[in-house]
């Protein structure tokens, strides 16, 4: 438990970052 999460933060970072 906890992957999709991951996964779901860390597609978020990825977002943030690139639109930054």
């Amino acid at each position: 438990m906890g992957g999709l999460h991951g996964s779901l933060a860390t597609y978020m970072a990825l977002m943030l970052m690139r639109s930054a």
